[in-house]
C-alpha cells in the first residue's frame, strides 16, 4: 500500500500506445476499427483523442487548414452503441423541418433544421462509377465485396497500405475529371445565406475532396469534413461520421435535426441509422433506391432542395407505409 503523500505512479503505456496530451490512446491505422483502450491500463483513462477531421476552410485561394478536434471527455464517442440505439429508436417515420423562409418559419410546429451533411462523389460532383470496377479489378475482388471492408480485413499493415495505394491512384486519376453537379453552387449560396451549417462525410480520401472544394466552392466552409482516413470513425454505412458531426455541432449524440444528402445506399443507411432525414440525389444507377425504406425524399438536381427547404421539408416516408412490413424478417 502506498504511503500517504507519496507520488502516484502513472501507468506505463503498452508498446502499441501513443500519447495524446496526458492520456494514453492506442495507436490505430487509418483502416482500423474504432480504437479500444487496452485493458492493461488501469484505471482506463477517458478517451481524449485529438482527431484530425480534415476540416477544410477554403477561402479564395487561401491554402486549406487542417483543424484538430478534441472530443469531450464527459461524453466519449461510442459509435457502436449509438448505432444499436439508432436501429432500435428510429423506426420508419415521416421527417419534417420548419421552413427556412422568414415568413413561414414562425408559424410552423416542425423542428428547426440545424445542418446538412453531404456526400461528395456522385453528390457534389457527377458520378464516376467506373472507378469502382477499376478498384475491384486492381484488388482482385468481386462486385459483391465492399472495397474498404476488404482492405481493412487484410492480414498485415503492409498489405493494407499496398491495397489502399492502389485505390488512391485510381481516385487521384478520376479527380482530374471531376465535374460539379448541376445546381451545386446555387444550393450552397442559398444555405450560406440562410446560415445552415454544412459538413461532408465521404468514403473517399482527402485529396479529391480538397480538389473539388478549391475548384468549385472556394468561398464555402464545410466543417467538419469526415473522410475514410478520419481516425476512430468507421466509414459509411456506419453512422459514426454523421453522429460525430452532430456531436461537433453541439447536437448531442443524435442526428434528428440533420439531413443527409447522398446518392448511394451507404448514404441513405448511414443517415437513417444516425436519425437524420435522408435525401437521395437520383442518377442513372440508383433509381432502385427511390422506394428504399431508408430514403425519405428524392431530387434530380441539387438546387431542387432550395424550394423544399424554403417551404418546409417533408419526407415521403411515414410509419403507415411500412406498418405491414415492420415485423418481417
Amino acid at each position: 500500500m502506498a504511503m500517504a503523500g507519496s507520488a502516484r505512479k502513472e501507468p506505463v503505456p503498452p508498446a502499441d500506445c501513443i500519447l495524446a496530451g496526458r492520456w494514453q490512446v492506442p495507436h490505430v491505422s487509418i483502416l482500423s476499427p474504432l480504437p479500444v483502450i487496452p485493458s492493461s491500463i488501469s484505471p482506463p483513462p477517458p478517451i481524449n483523442t485529438l482527431l484530425p477531421l480534415a476540416s477544410l476552410r477554403i477561402h479564395r485561394g487561401i491554402a486549406r487548414r487542417l483543424r484538430f478536434h478534441k472530443l469531450d471527455t464527459r461524453a466519449p464517442f461510442n459509435a457502436s452503441s449509438r448505432l444499436m440505439a439508432s436501429l432500435q429508436d428510429y423506426t420508419f417515420r415521416q421527417r419534417r423541418f420548419a421552413p427556412l423562409s422568414q415568413g413561414n418559419r414562425e408559424s410552423s410546429d416542425a423542428p428547426k433544421l440545424k445542418g446538412i451533411v453531404f456526400d461528395v462523389d456522385g453528390t457534389l460532383c457527377l458520378p464516376q462509377n467506373y472507378m469502382f470496377g477499376e478498384m475491384r479489378a486492381a484488388l482482385g475482388i468481386s462486385k459483391s465485396v465492399d472495397i474498404l471492408h476488404h482492405i481493412r480485413r487484410l492480414p498485415t499493415a503492409e498489405e493494407q497500405l499496398e491495397a489502399s495505394n492502389k485505390i488512391k491512384a485510381i481516385e487521384h486519376e478520376a479527380m482530374q475529371h471531376q465535374e460539379p453537379q448541376p445546381g451545386l453552387v446555387e444550393l450552397m449560396e442559398y444555405l450560406q445565406e440562410r446560415g445552415i451549417k454544412r459538413a461532408l462525410c465521404t468514403r473517399n480520401f482527402e485529396t479529391p475532396v480538397t480538389n473539388l472544394l478549391q475548384n468549385h466552392l472556394p468561398t464555402h466552409v464545410f466543417m467538419p469534413i469526415i473522410t475514410r482516413e478520419t481516425p476512430g470513425l468507421l466509414p459509411k454505412p456506419d453512422p459514426a461520421g454523421i453522429l460525430h458531426i452532430a456531436h461537433e455541432w453541439g447536437l448531442g449524440n443524435r442526428g434528428d435535426n440533420l439531413i443527409m444528402v447522398g446518392d448511394s445506399i451507404d448514404d441513405m443507411t448511414a443517415g437513417h441509422t444516425a436519425g437524420a432525414a435522408t435525401v437521395l440525389l437520383l442518377n442513372d444507377h440508383n433509381g432502385h433506391l427511390k422506394e428504399h425504406m431508408h430514403t425519405d425524399l428524392c431530387i434530380e438536381k441539387l438546387n431542387e432542395l432550395i424550394d423544399i427547404l424554403e417551404n418546409g421539408f417533408t419526407g415521403n416516408k411515414c410509419r403507415a407505409e411500412f406498418s405491414a412490413t415492420d415485423g418481417e424478417a
